[in-house]
């Protein structure tokens, strides 16, 4: 994976995740199990998907949603060049 897209992910991650989440993130990374990661993103895609239906409109989890659905397909993008 380029450093570029390392990075991107982290500073997403930043903006979506909690501290612990996000060092979970930094570990798959660094270990380069990005399949792991991409169900962790994918469980937080299910889980703000849930806020959002209870919750009226709340620009903080649209924000976190859309940043949430990016990071799936950068991930998606790592896994498919992987292979």
């Amino acid at each position: 994976m380029e450093k570029k897209t390392y990075n991107e992910i982290l500073n997403i991650a930043r903006n979506v995740f909690e501290d612990s989440e996000y060092i979970f993130i930094k570990k798959c990374l660094d270990v380069k199990n990005y399949t792991k990661l991409r169900l962790f993103v994918d469980q937080k895609l299910d889980f703000l998907d849930a806020l959002i239906s209870i919750e009226s409109y709340n620009d903080v989890l649209n924000t976190q949603l859309q940043l949430c659905n990016k990071l799936d397909s950068i991930i998606l993008n790592v896994i498919i060049e992987q292979y």
